[in-house]
């Protein structure tokens, strides 16, 4: 019982810098790439909640989760057998169109926004997901006020995902 606590305070810790710090950099990017929304939180940050719950569900700060099968069950198909690893594509379930229309727009108020997976569910709905939103909405806030200039230069940033690698090769 112990160990299982103790991996599981190493996941809350760990986990809780690398996500917070990739969902405000994504965030970031995706308001360089839409200037009006940018603005829009500039001059009035009660937008922040419905930008960042965009962001996270087009650019989730976890793309994936790996989990193991408890019992056989079949799933679309797919014979699944207790014991079996299988890696869940939170980022595709954010973009189901059957969920989000054009799901690869950013539009923050979506009314389906809210539908994401990106703090997974059930039994694994992340424990802290309400303090990556306020922490993240902090931290904007704060970079917003102290580098009111801020501007993010597209042409030697990369996009989230890592795609930059990709994108420097041609």
């Amino acid at each position: 019982m112990d160990e299982e606590i103790r991996r599981n305070a190493l996941i809350v810790m760990f986990g809780g810098i690398s996500t917070v710090e990739a969902l405000i950099l994504n965030t970031l990017w995706i308001l360089a790439r839409h200037p009006d929304w940018m603005e829009a939180v500039r001059s009035d940050r009660s937008q922040l909640p419905a930008i960042l719950e965009e962001s996270i569900r087009l650019i989730g700060p976890v793309q994936s989760a790996t989990r193991l099968v408890t019992r056989n069950m079949e799933v679309d198909g797919v014979q699944l057998r207790q014991g079996d690893i299988v890696n869940l594509i939170l980022s595709a379930a954010n973009h189901d169109p059957a969920v989000f229309e054009a799901p690869g727009e950013f539009r923050p108020r979506r009314a389906s926004a809210s539908r994401h997976l990106s703090f997974a569910a059930g039994p694994h709905l992340c424990l802290l997901m309400h303090l990556a939103r306020a922490e993240a909405a902090i931290a904007l806030a704060v970079l917003f006020d102290l580098l009111p200039g801020l501007r993010v230069d597209l042409q030697h940033t990369c996009p989230p995902r890592g795609q930059c690698f990709a994108s420097r090769q041609g």
